[in-house]
């Protein structure tokens, strides 16, 4: 079963005992601080041997301990054993985000709107893909 969600990695608790997360390209978004955060949080949600699928341009850093690699050029590797929870991750944010380019921001409504699109969107696709014809 594949389940698709809108998460906040950073705000939200970690869905827990699933097989794979794939963060692609998402990392290189954070500073290093928060990266060494967010790693544990990624093993803690994952089963023993669950899997971890990186972009070309992330690393797991400092957390080798926490996982084996699989395969090192696409950066997908195996989370071993289990951890107890990770304390605390997010006390308080140390750097401001990344600019998102010129010009004001939408509001926060259209904002969630396009947030529900986004979802609407992919569960049809995958409804007319996956789903039997009636």
């Amino acid at each position: 079963m594949i389940v698709f969600a809108v998460q906040d990695i950073i705000k939200d608790p970690p869905f827990t005992k699933l097989d794979m997360v794939s963060c692609r390209n998402v990392l290189i978004y954070f500073d290093a601080e928060l990266q060494k955060k967010v790693i544990p949080l990624f093993h803690y949600s994952l089963k023993p041997g669950g899997i971890l699928f990186l972009g070309s341009s992330e690393t797991i850093g400092d957390h080798a301990g926490m996982f084996s690699v699989v395969d090192r050029k696409w950066k997908i590797f195996k989370a071993r054993g289990a951890l107890a929870i990770p304390a605390a991750p997010f006390e308080k944010r140390t750097t401001a985000p990344p600019e998102r380019g010129a010009g004001p921001e939408p509001p926060p409504a259209l904002m969630k709107s396009q947030e529900v699109s986004m979802v609407e969107s992919a569960g049809k696709t995958i409804m007319d893909h996956y789903a039997p014809l009636l």
